[in-house]
């Protein structure tokens, strides 16, 4: 009996998992040296609000607001406003309270965030300021991002759904 459920739960599983679980292709590669070294605007930002929009055309997006902190690089205003999407391929999550940087080559208003040019610093900038030394290294060349930051850096920013849940063996009871 228990062998006959455990079946009927993974072919339930097939049946709708695929749909969720589809492999996508993102426009934007991931934050990286090269995003870093070409950036026109980098500023470490807070952000104060967040709103989720559904656009027919774009689908669900969310306008926000950031407010600068720190301008490590051009110039920006106190307040920028943002957009960017939450779909589950290649959207992002960010948390309202907490601190990025962003890496901006494009100097657009709004500008457009994603994962390829956010590096997300959390829900306080330590006392310290070990982030922002951390990032002055990488800004003047001393160190490399995957050094200070490790290997994907702004990893957990992204919305890639989980990997399906595995069946259990056959012989398990």
């Amino acid at each position: 009996m228990m062998k006959i459920r455990c079946l009927l739960l993974c072919l339930f599983g097939a049946l709708f998992l695929p749909l969720e679980s589809s492999a996508c292709e993102c426009a934007f590669s991931p934050l990286s040296d090269e995003t870093v070294r070409t950036a026109k605007r980098i500023v470490v930002f807070q952000l104060s609000a967040a709103e989720l929009t559904n656009d027919a055309t774009l689908g669900e997006r969310v306008n926000a607001r950031l407010r600068v902190t720190d301008k490590l690089l051009g110039d920006a205003p106190d307040i920028l406003q943002a957009r960017y999407s939450t779909f589950w391929c290649c959207g992002s999550k960010l948390d309202v309270g907490h601190h990025y940087v962003l890496f901006d080559s494009v100097g657009a208003d709004p500008v457009y965030i994603h994962e390829g040019n956010l590096l997300p610093l959390g829900d306080r900038l330590s006392s310290d300021l070990a982030d922002i030394e951390r990032l002055q290294r990488v800004l003047s060349f001393k160190a490399s991002l995957e050094s200070e930051f490790g290997q994907n850096p702004s990893g957990e920013l992204s919305q890639t759904p989980p990997p399906p849940v595995p069946c259990p063996q056959a012989s398990a009871q």
